[in-house]
């Protein structure tokens, strides 16, 4: 009976000592997932305030663009007065040139005007373009 108590007595360390290895083990992998989890958590905790400062961000910048936008089409609409005005000062001079019996390509500054003309007509077709693609968002 006293070998049976001495092997049951040391049956009984070795089951308390893996447990207690067991248990250690367990602790490792519990702390190991807490750490990951809190990392986690302290990510995911920080999401809405810079979440919301971007937003802020895209915000501003929709509006800034929006407003340059609108004061570059008014410029297109104030370029049509300015085209006609224009366009109103070349016949003028064909005008006054044919009653003269010169040609109105002599006049200084004549040929500009047609050059002027087109290009306004261009930049602002451009203009119009751009702000049509460049404001395409989709959100």
């Amino acid at each position: 009976m006293q070998e049976i108590n001495k092997v049951l007595s040391k049956w009984n360390k070795k089951t308390e000592l893996g447990n207690h290895k067991i248990s250690l083990n367990l602790q490792a992998d519990i702390n190991k997932v807490l750490d990951e989890i809190d990392d986690i958590v302290d990510v995911l905790g920080s999401a809405p305030d810079e979440l919301s400062r971007l937003s802020s961000v895209v915000k501003n910048a929709y509006d800034e663009y929006n407003a340059a936008a609108d004061g570059y089409l008014l410029e297109v609409r104030n370029s049509v007065s300015a085209i006609q005005n224009a366009e109103k000062v070349q016949s003028k001079v064909e005008e006054i040139a044919k009653d003269l019996g010169v040609d109105p390509s002599g006049v200084k500054n004549y040929k500009l005007i047609t050059n002027y003309i087109k290009a306004l007509r261009v930049v602002g077709n451009d203009i119009e373009a751009d702000i049509k693609e460049f404001g395409n968002f989709n959100f």
